[in-house]
């Protein structure tokens, strides 16, 4: 089967890969809701991911479906499929049913057929793809931690990870707590 990568030209809308069968009725459907002209082109792989950093060398699981290889770093193969098993059947454009995963910059499209492949295909891949995933983790943090190192010894900021945002936030909370309460019995007085 083909697929299509289809974007909006005045970037009005997410992009979407849209297998050939859908492709008519969900360009149409983008158009009416307002996502202006539709550029189409012809696309044999597409990768889906999550929003946030990343490792350019991380790994990609590479799965077939129905003549579309779709990538999905091992990183996020887990979430994607826990998304895809809970997808709702999008019915909106009359006399279709199809399947919508989002991704942070592509929403991929699908047939219930295609929906199945792609599940079996991630069910095959994601015991390597856990292990794979707890490595580059591994790793992550370990670059993270070197490129802290090098930002400390020059005197600059440091990247941190959002957990060690919450953390703090939750400290400086505990603290303007107690600031207040005790300052509170004093003004009080």
């Amino acid at each position: 089967m083909k697929w299509y990568f289809v974007y909006s030209a005045a970037l009005e809308c997410k992009s979407h890969m849209i297998p050939e069968i859908l492709k008519d009725k969900i360009v149409n459907s983008l158009s009416e809701r307002g996502c202006g002209k539709q550029v189409l082109r012809e696309e044999t792989e597409t990768v889906i991911d999550l929003p946030g950093p990343m490792m350019v060398d991380r790994y990609l699981c590479r799965l077939s479906v129905d003549g579309m290889f779709l990538s999905i770093p091992a990183t996020d193969l887990e979430f994607f499929y826990k998304e895809l098993k809970s997808l709702p059947a999008r019915k909106e454009i009359p006399g279709v049913t199809y399947y919508k995963l989002h991704g942070a910059y592509v929403c991929y499209c699908m047939t219930a057929e295609q929906k199945k492949i792609l599940e079996d295909r991630i069910v095959n891949e994601l015991p390597k793809a856990k292990i794979i995933a707890n490595a580059e983790r591994e790793e992550f943090a370990k670059r993270i931690q070197g490129i802290n190192q090098e930002i400390s010894k020059s005197g600059g900021a440091q990247i941190v990870s959002s957990v060690q945002v919450e953390a703090k936030r939750k400290q400086q909370e505990d603290y303007e707590d107690k600031f207040f309460k005790t300052r509170k019995k004093e003004w009080l007085n």
